[in-house]
């Protein structure tokens, strides 16, 4: 996902694969349907909960300069891993 501005993404993020947040915008999860079974990788921008248990419950890597805002939200992971900001 790369948005300069600010994305709300309201499907369902399903599949095998890896998601990746990228960019300096902001992408809000509002589907606690989320089911992806791949790493959660956030290289750039911010990554937000739009509700509880947006992100699916794998490994996240937050990088340098980036951050995963749970929005006071609970979500549950994998494992935590990386050099950016969990808010």
């Amino acid at each position: 996902i790369n948005s300069a501005g600010t994305l709300n993404v309201s499907g369902q993020v399903t599949g095998t694969g890896s998601l990746n947040k990228g960019d300096v915008g902001t992408t809000i999860l509002t589907n606690a349907s989320n089911n992806y079974s791949g790493v959660t990788n956030i290289f750039g921008g911010t990554l937000q909960a739009g509700v509880a248990n947006a992100v699916a419950a794998t490994d996240m890597t937050i990088a340098s300069g980036a951050s995963f805002n749970l929005n006071n939200f609970n979500n549950t992971i994998g494992s935590l891993i990386g050099a950016g900001n969990l808010t």
